[in-house]
């Protein structure tokens, strides 16, 4: 069997046999099974190692945006102690919420109903000495399909609605402080305008959860599935300088709780290692791309030498059709080995035109995979470790 209908296997066994495996369910329980499994009958020896998560990736905007919107009825009917509880409201949640931004421990995530998940991992080590040690990664979970994803006119006004209700609170908490001082008529009406965007964005948090996974045959079946045979090109072709480290993360998709666990499980043993994050590898049209930076609300830059690397491999072969790009207002599993202080690069596949193809829709289905993309990014990959391996850093 080709490598490519190796890796579309492993999407059509993920996205379809499974089907749905949203964050803390069985069906993601059963995608970590069915990885230790393939990596079993390679004669590896994985480890399946549990943690607990969040289950929702959006309820702590619910809960932030609906904390603000208890200052603001606060403000303007309990008086003077209502505006300083609106003050301190107000503060706590914009908080909270930036901190979880940045995948920090907050007030939410202690509050948050939690759930048993897992990631599976398996180690391969250099033929020779090791000089250097890879980690490949790619989530197992899917994501719901909220509205904020329903087309990229949704996704569009998603993500400038976030961005203004931001502005908003922070201008509500302005105005709040400022009644302290100055009694004006106009600053209960203006409250009144600023507080819209956040009703709108503690609406659309709302009723995310009740929303379907999706199949998630490119998010992120075909991640997953590539890195399972980027482990078997190894097996073929012996690293003689790269130890790899091979994992199907968890809960991805509701704050990276999975690669925030591995990483804390294991950083003594991968310690500055290189951390290639693969999402979202197989829409139509789209890639390989690699990301020079994600932006949430603070940027997390790739490495800058896996940067040239990757750009070298780009020119030298047109033929894999390969680019780079930044993603804004997202993240992936690489966010949280930037946080760890790991050399990253990740591999999103957008379109030439910025979209990433059937992200959290009901079209991403194993149907609509474009293979020709898959395997052009396996390739790219399997040249940048190779790359890596060649001690030419």
């Amino acid at each position: 069997m080709s490598e490519i209908e190796t890796i579309k296997k492993h999407v059509k066994y993920l996205s379809v046999t499974i089907g749905p495996r949203g964050s803390t369910t069985l069906g993601e329980k059963q995608a970590a099974a069915y990885v230790a499994n393939v990596y079993s009958n390679l004669g590896l020896s994985p480890i399946i190692e549990p943690f607990r998560s969040a289950k929702s990736a959006w309820l702590p905007f619910a809960l932030g945006t609906g904390l603000i919107l208890v200052g603001e009825v606060l403000y303007l009917v309990g008086g003077f102690y209502g505006l300083l509880f609106a003050i301190l409201i107000s503060v706590f949640a914009l908080s909270s919420l930036v901190l979880e931004l940045m995948f920090k421990q907050n007030p939410f995530r202690l509050i948050l109903p939690k759930g048993d998940s897992q990631n599976v991992s398996v180690k391969i080590p250099s033929e020779g000495l090791s000089k250097e040690t890879v980690i490949l990664i790619g989530h197992l979970d899917t994501h719901r399909m909220p509205i904020a994803y329903k087309s990229q006119r949704w996704v569009a006004f998603f993500r400038s609605l976030t961005t203004t209700t931001f502005a908003s609170v922070i201008l509500l908490l302005i105005l709040f402080i400022a009644d302290i001082f100055f009694e004006w008529i106009i600053i209960p009406l203006l409250s009144l305008v600023f507080i819209i965007p956040v009703v709108f964005l503690f609406l659309m948090a709302s009723f995310a959860d009740m929303t379907d996974y999706t199949a998630g045959a490119n998010d992120n079946a075909t991640g997953a599935a590539i890195v399972i045979g980027l482990v078997e090109r190894v097996l073929k072709a012996p690293l003689q300088n790269t130890d790899i480290w091979a994992v199907g993360s968890g809960c991805e998709e509701v704050g990276a709780y999975g690669a925030d666990a591995w990483i804390k499980k294991h950083i003594h043993e991968v310690e500055g290692a290189i951390f290639l994050t693969l999402d979202n590898l197989g829409g139509k049209g789209a890639g390989p791309c690699y990301l020079k930076k994600e932006t949430l609300i603070f940027p997390f830059e790739s490495d800058p030498q896996l940067l040239k690397i990757a750009d070298k491999i780009a020119a030298e072969n047109p033929d894999l059709g390969a680019f780079s790009r930044e993603m804004k207002a997202a993240y992936t599993d690489g966010a949280i080995g930037n946080k760890a202080g790991l050399r990253c690069l990740t591999f999103v596949n957008y379109t030439p035109a910025g979209v990433i193809p059937d992200w959290h829709q009901p079209s991403d289905v194993f149907e609509n995979v474009d293979w020709n993309v898959v395997q052009r990014t396996e390739e790219f990959v399997w040249r940048l470790i190779q790359k890596i391996d060649s001690d030419k850093l």
